[in-house]
């Protein structure tokens, strides 16, 4: 399902098997018969074993499933026992090959890219498989029940294998089982393989109706001093033939909480979901919440108790919910989920404090990866604290010694937030937004350790030239207020005004990490610090860390408008957030510092979109923009930053491309953009959707466009030469170029800059294909020099 993409952050309490299973037991106080029995199949899939009676011997059998066939030679199947009267799981040693072949370019591209084979056979040792499919109907149609006592050792190897598959993910494939077993529609459809292979290359093949897109293979390996596993994605598509337009099951319309935020730091919540089921019969549903917050109650309609499935929150601690009944198509339902735990808000010392765990503090349907809903909250925190929250401010009191806050989205957005900590705040103002900006009073322990040894070494100020009253986050916001204001403005210019009026910009003490929510930023402690502390502190060592700390406001800001305002629908259009908002930083710095340091910026992009990535090859060559995340792996965790810096070039590029270069102007630039944020705002958007509107502005097929920069890797290397001659008093330049490194079909308009005496012009030359192109112009006078891509307006490299 989606969660195998969503990042989950876990750190905290770990509650013990016996208080799990006192809370299954109250549970089952409360439950109906009906959910008893649910709970009771649930208990059975936990425990099952392998069958004595159910095994058989294999030469050749071959299972197809989708684009994937395993074929089990020279070993045997041992079944688990049933569940009712369901077969689900089975265990396979022996000799096997998992064969795959990809039905697209880009998916074919990617299993090169980890396997160097367009079509791989993976053999493997032993498998675990689970199942609701008719998997056992098709192997014992072509292989006879010949069983064989299980030994002890079979046993416990297969009992290790489960227990490192719960401690090392944390989705609960045991729920996932139930899901189809006590539904009404008979068979599933899911199926679920994990291969141990003898060079701990440990594959994962899922066919999930549940997912974004149902099938995928996926490479594991265990997380040093863990027991958890990170993985990449070596294959991801939908079923054969290609689903259609896949319904939603659930939409959240609203979200009441009221939280809790104890002297402990302990959180506890009543959230209230508004939400409509789409499909019919839905009898269970995961959820997502961080494990180490752990469920006390959940009610439907405030009358009927839900079954709770929530593992331990360091083994497979996936939430999941039994309804009551089966939930009834367009019908509209409260759920009412009580919960409580550590976790989420770390103590990093001076009233300083972490927030871990930002997208999944707060439970959202794991089968809508994004489910734009209005946020409304209450607060509770000790008096002492300040509490900033996502939303507007409709009112806040004292009572006691607890500080109440309530807040209130009024928009639909896809995430909820909050900070906590001691702040001191400074404001700036214009016509368009309030920027609030908010730094920590006092230094967290860290920062707090270094200041002491400065006071307490000369040695130590003179290496880092620096005093220890220098050494300070409080009253330090005022050059992120006025630099998100100034933002604010320019995007308001560009890409047009958005309901958020009012941002709150806060601290936060990790070091280079930051975030955009809905009204509320978080910003690194170095973030505030002036150019000199940074220097001398080595935080801008290298043009990227330059790039980032220079434009780190900038680009959080920018997503008040990408991510907040304009939402994206799957990891698939990820790039129209992040690269959107690095052009934006681009934009940015040309209206405050000018054109030159545009242009090194975006060189600095270009750069990174060419730079040395895995297998000798650039980072563009990990994937198309369009895989998002998948661009990372294990080998190379850092790939998915491809999308920040080739997605910023590909909308520089349709901005040149509309760019009148005989007015200097972006009107047509601006209002395309303007056109789609007021289109899409609260909406989901998705790639396609943005070509849509970009062919409404250009009045043409773009197709060629997307297929070269967003789903191809592609990137064109140039080659020019030029003649200028004079005839009878006028001049004529001819421009000769070509390029390679791409496909034939490869095309791009680009445009020289000719520079005469006291003025310029831009002419365009269409380059295709391989062979030398000759393009002549008539000039009014002779030219001085010839500039070719100017404000590097197409991204590719020129040949000495």
């Amino acid at each position: 399902m989606n969660y195998r993409r969503r990042h989950i952050e876990t750190r905290g309490l770990m509650i013990a098997l016996l208080l799990l299973l006192a809370a299954h037991i109250l549970q089952a106080q409360n439950v109906s018969p009906a959910l008893i029995e649910i709970r009771d199949q649930y208990e059975s899939i936990r425990q099952m074993v392998l069958d004595s009676e159910l095994n058989l011997e294999t030469d050749r059998l071959l299972l197809k499933k989708d684009v994937a066939e395993f074929e089990l030679s020279e070993g045997r199947i041992y079944f688990f026992s049933p569940v009712g009267n369901r077969i689900v799981g089975a265990y396979f040693a022996g000799y096997g090959i998992l064969r795959l072949t990809a039905g697209d370019d880009i998916e074919r591209d990617q299993l090169l890219r980890f396997s160097d084979q367009e079509e791989i056979a993976l053999e493997f040792e032993n498998a675990l498989f689970f199942f609701t499919d008719s998997t056992y109907e098709q192997i014992i149609a072509e292989h006879h029940i010949d069983p064989v006592s299980v030994d002890d050792s079979t046993r416990e190897v297969v009992n290790g294998f489960r227990r490192r598959i719960r401690d090392r993910f944390e989705w609960n494939i045991d729920a996932r089982l139930l899901y189809d077993i006590a539904g009404t529609s008979g068979y599933g459809e899911f199926f679920n393989a994990y291969l141990d292979r003898s060079d701990d290359r440990n594959m994962m093949y899922f066919i999930d109706p549940l997912d974004e897109e149902e099938v995928s293979l996926l490479r594991y390996e265990k997380v040093d001093f863990s027991t958890r596993a990170y993985w990449e994605t070596w294959y991801s598509s939908h079923k054969l033939p290609p689903s259609s337009t896949k319904q939603p099951e659930f939409d959240i319309a609203k979200t009441e909480m009221d939280v809790v935020i104890d002297a402990k730091n302990e959180i506890s919540v009543r959230a209230d979901l508004d939400f409509v089921c789409f499909v019919p019969g839905i009898r269970l549903a995961p959820l997502e919440l961080v494990p180490t917050l752990r469920v006390e109650h959940a009610v439907l309609n405030a009358g009927d108790t839900c079954l709770v499935i929530q593992e331990g929150a360091k083994a497979d601690g996936q939430l999941w919910l039994v309804f009551p009944e089966e939930l009834e198509k367009d019908v509209t339902y409260t759920l009412t989920i009580t919960y409580s735990g550590g976790g989420i808000i770390e103590d990093i010392g001076g009233d300083n404090f972490a927030i871990m765990a930002r997208t999944s503090w707060f439970p959202s349907f794991y089968t809508n990866p994004t489910d734009p809903r209005r946020f409304v909250m209450k607060f509770a925190v000790p008096s002492k604290m300040t509490l900033l929250a996502t939303g507007e401010l409709n009112k806040a009191w004292v009572q006691f010694d607890t500080s109440y806050t309530t807040w209130d989205s009024r928009d639909k957005h896809d995430f909820a937030g909050f900070n906590y900590g001691k702040f001191s705040v400074v404001t700036e103002k214009s016509k368009k937004c309030k920027i609030d900006c908010y730094t920590n009073v006092k230094l967290a322990d860290a920062l707090l350790r270094i200041r002491i040894l400065l006071e307490q070494y000369k040695e130590l100020q003179a290496a880092l030239m620096m005093l220890p009253h220098e050494l300070t986050t409080d009253r330090i916001g005022k050059n992120a207020a006025i630099e998100s204001r100034n933002a604010y403005e320019v995007y308001c210019h560009f890409f047009g005004e958005i309901p958020i009026r009012e941002i709150k910009v806060s601290q936060q003490p990790q070091m280079s990490f930051a975030q955009s929510w809905p009204t509320l930023i978080y910003l690194p402690f170095t973030a505030f610090w002036d150019s000199s502390i940074k220097e001398r502190l080595g935080l801008l060592s290298g043009e990227v860390a330059v790039m980032s700390y220079e434009t780190i406001a900038s680009h959080e800001i920018a997503h008040q408008w990408w991510g907040n305002t304009v939402m994206h629908d799957s990891y698939h259009d990820e790039w129209l957030i992040e690269g959107f908002a690095t052009y934006s930083s681009a934009l940015y710095l040309q209206a405050t510092e000018g054109t030159d340091r545009f242009k090194d910026y975006m060189n600095i992009q270009r750069r990174q979109v060419l730079a040395k990535a895995e297998k000798d090859g650039s980072h563009s060559d990990l994937g198309p923009i369009w895989l998002g995340q998948r661009l990372n792996s294990l080998d190379f965790p850092n790939g998915r930053r491809l999308i920040y810096a080739k997605g910023a070039y590909v909308l520089h590029m349709l901005r040149m491309l509309l760019f009148d270069y005989e007015k200097k102007s972006d009107e047509r630039f601006i209002d395309m953009m303007r056109d789609y944020v007021a289109t899409y705002r609260g909406r989901v958007v998705t790639t396609y959707d943005l070509q849509v509107m970009v062919e409404k502005h250009f009045d043409q097929d773009m197709d060629w466009f997307f297929s070269q920069w967003v789903y191809g890797t592609e990137i064109p290397v140039y080659g020019f030469r030029y003649d200028v001659e004079e005839i009878d008093g006028e001049y004529y330049l001819t421009i000769y170029a070509r390029q390679s490194g791409v496909s034939p079909s490869f095309r791009m308009p680009v445009p020289f800059l000719v520079n005469f005496e006291k003025e310029h012009a831009v002419v365009k030359v269409l380059i295709e294909g391989s062979d030398t192109i000759a393009k002549k112009f008539h000039l009014p006078q002779k030219p001085k020099s010839i500039e070719p891509n100017p404000w590097n307006a197409v991204l590719c490299t020129i040949a000495e």
